[in-house]
């Protein structure tokens, strides 16, 4: 194969990857927001938690058919990230959930997304980047702004927590990963 040739084939290779990429970013977005919109309807029957409790049961049992990962041959430095990890995904749902069962849907959003919005303000090298950063919390004020009229406090306070998790999720996924 000429170098032309590989050329292509890795600039083709990266372009599917960066794809794949945001096509997974998307599709967890789409998941959680469809997830959460289901997730109150059920709170008058399993409440927050239990609603919380079936969401990461049934999530771990697809990755387990999915994935079939093996469990020996890690380190204890990597059992203590899995497992920060998945503390820090169960208290972030679990704050999530406390939180839309006091306030409405839109508002607990907006408040937990600050937590990713600061991280990437936070970790920005670029000044582009934090332009696209105030142009994402722009965004947020304007998607949320309807549902802040008396809002509950404690119901705010937890999708603030779940925000910093939030955080906290994305810097540990990508060391688990």
């Amino acid at each position: 194969m000429t170098a032309e040739a590989q050329a292509g084939t890795a600039g083709a290779a990266g372009a599917r990857g960066r794809l794949g990429a945001v096509a997974l970013v998307i599709g967890g977005i789409v998941s959680l927001q469809f997830g959460s919109s289901v997730a109150v309807l059920l709170f008058p029957r399993a409440g927050a938690l239990g609603v919380v409790t079936l969401r990461l049961v049934v999530a771990s049992l697809v990755l387990l058919v999915v994935c079939r990962p093996r469990l020996r041959g890690y380190t204890r430095g990597d059992w203590a990230t899995v497992l920060a990890f998945g503390v820090a995904l169960a208290g972030m749902n679990s704050l999530f959930y406390q939180a839309i069962d006091r306030i409405p849907l839109g508002a607990a959003v907006t408040l937990e997304f600050l937590g990713p919005l600061i991280l990437s303000v936070a970790t920005s090298r670029r000044l582009l980047s934090l332009v696209w950063a105030a142009l994402a919390l722009g965004g947020v004020v304007l998607l949320g702004r309807e549902g802040f009229d008396g809002l509950n406090l404690t119901g705010a306070a937890f999708a603030l927590t779940a925000g910093g998790l939030w955080a906290a999720y994305i810097l540990l996924s990508a060391r688990t990963g």
